[in-house]
């Protein structure tokens, strides 16, 4: 539910598509020396806030949720009409996609596509 509320924003992606996002990134905006240090010696920090890092759908996230949802028919309907109007479905090739549009991301988010 939590991952829900905080949503999924990529390329022609606003978040409130009701699908579960899959991934998420953190960034940290204040923190403060610890006095400790890594292994090669570079010094260590004790995270004081973070900020979310929304990343466009993939179809993992809708998978893993209908397995929790199995039984329960209306559930997995719906989340099915959700991904079939999303940015997760080729209409064209009446396919899905493994992910979402990743235009204008950055390579930093480990994507390996």
């Amino acid at each position: 539910a939590r991952a829900i509320r905080v949503g999924s924003h990529g390329f022609e992606d606003n978040g409130k598509s009701g699908i579960p996002p899959s991934y998420f990134s953190y960034n940290i905006t204040k923190w403060e020396l610890n006095g400790g240090k890594n292994t090669v010696g570079l010094p260590t920090v004790n995270a004081l806030a973070m900020e979310v890092g929304r990343f466009p759908l993939f179809l993992e996230g809708p998978t893993r949720y209908l397995k929790t949802v199995i039984d329960d028919e209306d559930a997995v309907n719906d989340m099915y009409g959700k991904v079939r109007k999303s940015g997760l479905r080729d209409e064209e090739l009446k396919m899905y996609f493994v992910s979402a549009s990743l235009k204008g991301q950055s390579y930093d988010m480990g994507r390996m596509m």
